[in-house]
Parts: C-alpha cells; structure tokens; sequence
C-alpha cells in the first residue's frame, strides 16, 4: 500500500506507546515511511529525540516527543491533555512491563506496576482514542502480547496473565471495531533481538538456542511482518519465517488446551524457565 493510500485508510497522526527502544522504535519508522506524523511515548527523552529528528530528515513528516513515564500518578491524562488537540487516528500499544520471579518473591508493588502497565494503560487508551476513531469512521490500533500466553509459566504468572489479557482483549476490540471502520490487531511477540529486557533476561547460549529454533527475530522484520498482517486486517498476528516456527509452536499451545495435555504444560513451562536464565530476577 502506497503512502497516500496508507494516509487514506488509517488517517495521518500516529500515537506510539513504547517508542524509544527496539520494535516500538521500528514502529516510529515505518510508520513515517508510510506518510504518518508520529507522536512518540516513551520516558527517555534523549532517545526519543534522536530517532525523531531523524525521521523529520529521511521522511519529512512530523515527529513529536512525549517524554512520559505511564507508570508515574497522573500520567495518562497528562498524555490525553498533550494530544487533545491532535487527530490520532492510528495507536500503537508496545509499552510493557516484564519482571520475572516466583509469584510469592515478587513485591506486591512491582504485581500491581504490570497489571497497571499491561492491562489498565492498554484499555484506557482504546477507551480515548478508540471512541474517537469509531466515531469518525476509520483508525487502526495495533496491541503487542507474548506469543506463548496461552500457557502457563512458572516464575512467569503476572506477566502471562497481562498478556492474555492484551490478546483477548484486542481480538475482541477487532470483533467489535471492524464494523465501525477500525482495524484492530494483535501482534504476538516473543524474542526480541537487541532488546535490553530480552537481553536481561535470557543467556547468550539460550539467545543462540531461540534463535535456531526461530523464535527470537530482529526488530526491523517484526515491525515489517506486523504492518504486512495488520493491513490484511487480521486479528493477530504472528511474525514469522518462512518456515513457521512460531505459528507451529502456537498450535501446539492451543491444542494442548483443548486436549488437556497438561505433560506438555509442565514440559513447556520447564524448557521455558530454563531458557530464562539471565540475571533479571526481580523482587
């Protein structure tokens, strides 16, 4: 689709949460390749800043920096007070929050700053700006989630459990909002090459091992493969080789639901928690 025809569908501001680093930063740029104004959210101002002035210079369309810690009292409204007189028609929900940990290690604090992050900030947006895009008919948002939140992990349950959230919640908003004009879609997303949680989290050798099994991908061709799934309307979206890795492993999840196979569950959670094993053990 062409940058006028892409301006034509979606509308011309895109809001992106999540902007400075790795997939959200792609987001930024691709979406200006396409002709939109970005309006970019994120709590590193430098970094913000770097990427938009680069965009202005390759793809001159507007670039906007919202220095924004979402987790901070007040600050979503600050956002909806800094956007009012802007028509976001496009709305890209990346910002998350992973730590991980037993259930019981974890701070009460650090449960509830996922929950606010990964659930509350997800569906207050969509509640401001989704109104406004089905009111005028046409908008897109696109929602990021794990592709393995249809299983159970260990040292993993908040994060999982926000996840599946995000999912069920997008694929239900695309139920409801494609009648209203608006595409809704969710982007499943494990390994993030070059992400500093993804980093934190995983080994060098455990990097190498989701790599070969084609799970970890880098963030120019996630970004890619979603706006390709995202104009095609789908619900979600699964960024994946040629080969498909990921949507083997996705089937896999869902069957292993309706057949109750709970070996598998065990099996899956225990390979996962393995791979898990960077330093980023969080209380």
């Amino acid at each position: 689709m062409n940058t006028e025809s892409y301006v034509n569908r979606y509308g011309s501001n895109a809001l992106i949460i999540g902007a400075s680093v790795t997939i959200g930063e792609q987001f930024c740029r691709q979406l200006a390749a396409k002709g939109m104004n970005v309006y970019m959210v994120a709590r590193n101002e430098g970094s913000l800043t770097k990427i938009a002035d680069e965009i202005r210079e390759t793809y001159r369309v507007e670039a906007h920096v919202i220095a924004l810690d979402l987790l901070s009292y007040g600050a979503i409204d600050q956002l909806f007070e800094l956007t009012s007189d802007v028509d976001i028609s496009y709305l890209v929900v990346n910002a998350n929050l992973h730590k991980i940990n037993d259930f019981n290690l974890l701070s009460t604090q650090t449960k509830l700053d996922m929950v606010q992050m990964n659930i509350t900030m997800p569906t207050l947006l969509c509640d401001h700006y989704g109104k406004k895009m089905t009111e005028a008919g046409k908008g897109g948002i696109i929602m990021t989630s794990a592709m393995n939140y249809l299983m159970g992990l260990e040292k993993d349950a908040v994060f999982q459990g926000t996840k599946a959230y995000v999912a069920l919640f997008a694929e239900s908003l695309w139920l409801e909002y494609r009648k209203q004009g608006v595409d809704v879609s969710v982007a499943l997303i494990n390994g993030i090459e070059g992400s500093p949680s993804y980093h934190a989290k995983t080994s060098s050798a455990s990097r190498m091992v989701l790599k070969g099994m084609g799970i970890s991908m880098v963030p120019e061709k996630i970004v890619e493969k979603c706006l390709i799934g995202f104009e095609k309307q789908r619900p979600f979206i699964l960024p994946d080789y040629k080969l498909p890795f990921g949507r083997t492993m996705y089937t896999f999840m869902a069957l292993s639901k309706i057949l109750r196979f709970k070996w598998y569950a065990r099996m899956f959670s225990a390979i996962t928690v393995r791979l898990l094993n960077g330093s980023d053990l969080t209380k």
